[in-house]
C-alpha cells in the first residue's frame, strides 16, 4: 500500500451555503456544485442563503366545511367597497369565512367532485367563479343578506373549462354548447352598445375564436404583457383581442411556441417579469419575449417520481415575500388531494419540497389582518389551516422533520485525499435550544458516515454582531459555530442535518489537511 505523507497543516475550506436541490446530477458533474443539495425538505433558503426550516401551519377556521366536503377553491376578492372578501369552496357549496364566521352564499347547486378545483375573476365588481364542470356564476359580494352566487346570464355554453381576463373582458376557454365539447374555441364578452361599458351578460355567437380547430385541447389561459396567453396540451398560443375594420370584436393569433407540455391549468401564475406553470416536463417559465425554459431541469427526478397522474390536479401560490411559486402535488402514492408542495425560487431558481402534515386540496395567498403575508390551505377533510406564520412550530398539532443532505464535496481537490479533521457548521442563533443529528457521508457513503448529535441554539442577545453607527445592518445575531471532529481519510464529504426542532444553517467548513501519496 502507497505510504500517505502530509504535504502541509491543515487548510480551512471556503464557507459552503445551501443551495436548491439537484437530484438529476451526480459527482463528480460539473454541474453538480458542493452548495447544492441532493436531499432538501421542509426548508426555506433565504436571500442571504440561510436554509431555515420551515414554518408549519395551524387552524383558521375551527369549523369544518358542511358533511367534511374537501376544499376546492380559496378566493380573496377585494370589492369597490373596500370589502375583502374570502370565498371558500367545496364541490357543493360555496362560502365566504372570515376566519371565525362563515356564510353559505351557494346559489345554483354545484356538483363537482375533489379535483374540480375553481377559478375565481373578478370584473365588473362581481366574482366570476367556475368549476369547469357547472355553469359559471357570477357573485355581486354582499353577504351580509346574503346574497347568492347566481349563473351568469346569457350564456350560449352549460360549462367551460377555464375563464381568464383579457382587455378587461372576460374569455371563456373550451366550452361545451349543446352537448358537444368544443377543446379549442374560445368567447369572450360583450360590450354595451350604448353605454361602452364591458357587459358580462352580452354573448355574442359571432365573439368566439378556434385557437388551431382539430389541434390540442385547451389547457387554460392567463393575460400578461398585452396579451392573451392562451395555454394547450402542446405549447403556448399567444394572441389579442382587436377591433377588426368594421369596428367589431376579433381575435388575432400570432405564432405558437412548442416545446412542452402544459398540463394544469391551476398551476398557471402570472407576473410582469413572467409566466410559469406546470408541464408534463416540470415547471415552465415564460418570458416576456415569450421564450421558455424549464426550471426544475437539475432537480427533474424529483418531479418525475411524484404522480403524473394527477399533475394535471395541481394548484399554484405565489409566495411574495420570499420570491417562491408553491405548487400543490401529489406523491406517487396519493389518489386524492395533495402531499407534497414543489417550491421554486425565481430569484436564485432553486427547488425543493415540503411535506404538509395533512392532505390539503388548495392553497392560496391571503393577507391577514395586520397586513402581513400568510398561506392559506384547504384540506381534503375539509379544514382551512393558515401557514406561513412562525406562530406554529407544527403542522396543526403534527410534527415534522426538516432535511438537509449535501452533494459530495471533494474540497477543490478532486480525486486526492485528505484527512478530514472538522465539520463546522454554521447555524444563526434561535431561541431555546435545538438539537440536531448530523451525518457525515464519507466518499459518498462508501466508507460510511461519522453520526453525532448537535445541540446548538440559545436566546438571541444584543450587542453581538455589528456595532452601532458603523453603517451596517446589526441582524440581532451573528452566526454561531457547532464543531464535529471527524477525523477520517477520504476524497469527498458530505454533509447532512436533520431535525424535528426549528432551526436555521448558515452553511459549512471544512477542516482539513491535504494529503498526497
Amino acid at each position: 500500500m502507497t505510504n500517505l505523507r502530509v504535504t502541509q497543516s491543515a487548510v480551512t475550506s471556503p464557507i459552503y451555503r445551501v443551495k436548491g436541490q439537484r437530484s438529476r446530477w451526480y459527482y463528480p458533474d460539473e454541474r453538480l456544485t458542493a452548495e447544492n443539495c441532493e436531499i432538501l425538505r421542509n426548508v426555506d433558503i433565504s436571500e442571504r442563503g440561510v436554509a431555515h426550516s420551515r414554518f408549519g401551519y395551524g387552524v383558521y377556521n375551527s369549523t369544518q366545511l358542511t358533511g367534511g366536503e374537501a376544499v376546492v377553491g380559496q378566493h380573496e376578492v377585494t370589492f369597490a367597497n373596500g370589502d375583502v372578501k374570502e370565498l371558500i369552496i367545496s364541490p357543493t357549496k360555496i362560502y365566504t369565512d372570515t376566519g371565525t364566521a362563515r356564510v353559505n352564499i351557494t346559489g345554483s347547486a354545484l356538483t363537482g367532485g375533489n379535483d374540480n378545483r375553481t377559478q375565481v375573476e373578478f370584473i365588473k365588481n362581481q366574482a366570476v367563479i367556475n368549476n369547469g364542470v357547472d355553469q359559471i356564476q357570477v357573485w355581486g359580494g354582499n353577504d351580509t343578506i346574503p346574497t347568492v352566487a347566481a349563473d351568469i346570464s346569457n350564456a350560449l355554453w352549460s360549462k367551460a373549462e377555464a375563464i381568464m381576463l383579457h382587455k378587461n373582458l372576460l374569455l371563456v376557454l373550451g366550452t361545451t354548447e349543446g352537448g358537444t365539447y368544443n377543446p379549442t374555441r374560445i368567447r369572450w364578452c360583450g360590450i354595451n352598445r350604448k353605454t361602452f361599458v364591458v357587459d358580462i351578460t352580452e354573448w355574442r355567437a359571432d365573439n368566439r375564436y378556434e385557437v388551431y380547430d382539430g389541434g390540442a385541447a385547451i389547457i387554460g389561459g392567463v393575460d400578461n404583457w398585452g396579451q392573451a396567453l392562451i395555454f394547450k396540451a402542446d405549447g403556448l398560443y399567444p394572441g389579442e383581442i382587436v377591433y377588426d375594420a368594421l369596428g367589431l370584436f376579433d381575435f388575432r393569433l400570432s405564432n405558437p411556441i412548442r416545446g412542452f407540455s402544459p398540463i394544469a391549468k391551476h398551476s398557471l401564475v402570472a407576473r410582469p417579469e413572467f409566466v410559469c406553470g406546470l408541464a408534463k416536463e416540470g415547471i415552465f417559465v415564460i418570458r416576456p419575449d415569450l421564450s421558455f425554459f424549464i426550471a426544475n431541469t437539475d432537480d427533474i427526478t424529483a418531479y418525475l417520481e411524484l404522480n403524473q397522474n394527477r399533475l394535471k390536479y395541481a394548484v399554484a401560490q405565489v409566495r411574495e415575500k420570499d420570491h417562491q411559486v408553491r405548487f400543490l402535488l401529489s406523491s406517487v402514492s396519493n389518489t386524492s388531494g395533495h402531499n407534497n408542495v414543489l417550491v421554486w425560487d425565481w430569484e436564485t431558481n432553486d427547488t425543493w419540497i415540503d411535506f404538509p402534515g395533512h392532505t390539503m386540496n388548495t392553497i392560496s395567498r391571503y393577507i391577514d389582518a395586520s397586513g402581513t403575508e400568510r398561506d392559506l390551505y384547504g384540506s381534503l377533510a375539509g379544514f382551512l389551516y393558515e401557514g406561513n406564520n412562525s406562530a406554529y412550530a407544527d403542522d396543526a398539532g403534527i410534527g415534522f422533520t426538516w432535511r438537509i443532505k449535501m452533494s459530495p464535496n471533494d474540497l477543490g481537490m478532486p480525486g486526492k485525499s485528505k484527512h478530514i479533521l472538522n465539520v463546522r457548521t454554521l447555524y444563526r442563533k434561535r431561541s431555546g435550544q435545538q438539537s440536531i443529528t448530523f451525518r457525515a457521508h464519507i466518499d459518498e457513503g462508501r466508507e460510511g458516515n461519522v453520526v453525532e448529535t448537535v445541540v446548538i441554539g440559545s436566546d438571541l442577545q444584543w450587542n453581538e454582531s455589528n456595532p452601532w453607527n458603523t453603517g451596517l445592518k446589526w441582524p440581532g445575531a451573528g452566526a454561531q459555530r457547532a464543531d464535529v471532529f471527524v477525523n477520517r481519510i477520504c476524497e469527498t464529504i458530505a454533509p447532512e442535518w436533520q431535525s424535528s426542532s426549528p432551526s436555521s444553517i448558515e452553511g459549512y467548513i471544512v477542516e482539513f489537511i491535504p494529503l498526497e501519496g
